[in-house]
């Protein structure tokens, strides 16, 4: 049953899809009206996970993080249009254990959940490395329309690069635990081949970001080095910081032009283990 304050909530994630990831003048007049209303309903599941988006926007990661774990233990049962607003956001933070928890049973029937799940489905692919699930996730008619996602899942596997782009993503994944807030990625094809810009926002100031994205990359060289592997730079990674982040409503408008769906990271929560 919808709590008294379900539309206000609904309507305050609305917008929110449309405040600029810098403008924490509007975020924190959202996050007071949200805050007001939780006073009265402070377990209200709905209501938790607008206000985590909030402290998501603004770059507060380890509230962050914490509220993500404060609504798990809460749990219930929410709409599946607010499982997918959960889920997108536990997989910003890098709660990646959380998010295949509720993604898990989902995978089980891909086609029966693509149209609702499609986008996060690919985001979890990606930032798990997991090529099988990617493979998996664009057969039939969804891969039609991704067509480079498509291409590039089928290199991988052409050069049975998969377990290489896991330990990648592995790396990724536990190199910036703590700083996590968001994750977008953009398609190119203009060398003839498919290329991903995938781009982590993060925490780390704007002045860092350029200097960490340098130091990520040179990790990834040194695993490749170290496997005696050659890295394949059809898969770029890029950190900024989150105030840098597109509105929501750009990233999807932006998806749908392009007939693509793109869209705690605790210690104890690195995904160790990936395998589906």
């Amino acid at each position: 049953m919808a709590s008294e304050f379900e539309y206000e909530f609904l309507e305050a994630l609305e917008r929110l899809r449309h405040i600029p990831y810098h403008r924490t003048d509007l975020l924190l007049e959202v996050e007071q009206e949200l805050y007001t209303k939780l006073e009265q309903t402070p377990e209200d599941i709905t209501g938790l996970i607008v206000f985590l988006k909030t402290q998501q926007m603004q770059g507060n990661a380890e509230k962050s993080r914490a509220l993500a774990h404060k609504i798990w233990k809460i749990g219930g049962k929410i709409s599946p249009y607010m499982e997918t607003v959960y889920t997108e956001l536990l997989l910003s933070l890098g709660l990646l254990d959380m998010g295949l928890t509720i993604l898990q049973p989902r995978f089980a029937d891909v086609s029966k959940n693509i149209a609702l799940f499609g986008g996060i489905f690919i985001r979890f692919a990606l930032l798990t490395g997991n090529i099988a699930l990617l493979d998996k996730i664009l057969s039939g008619d969804y891969g039609k329309s991704n067509m480079m996602l498509r291409e590039f899942a089928d290199t991988y596997q052409r050069l049975d690069y998969g377990e290489h782009f896991k330990n990648t993503q592995r790396l990724v994944a536990e190199t910036l635990q703590n700083h996590r807030l968001g994750f977008e990625y953009t398609l190119y094809h203009d060398r003839g081949f498919t290329d991903v810009s995938a781009t982590y926002y993060t925490d780390i100031p704007l002045s860092q970001c350029q200097s960490a994205t340098k130091s990520l990359n040179q990790k990834i060289e040194g695993y490749h080095t170290s496997t005696g592997i050659k890295r394949l730079y059809n898969y770029e990674v890029k950190l900024k910081n989150i105030s840098e982040h597109p509105e929501d409503s750009q990233v999807m408008a932006h998806a749908a032009e392009t007939s693509m769906v793109s869209s705690p990271t605790d210690t104890e929560d690195l995904a160790k283990d990936w395998g589906l």
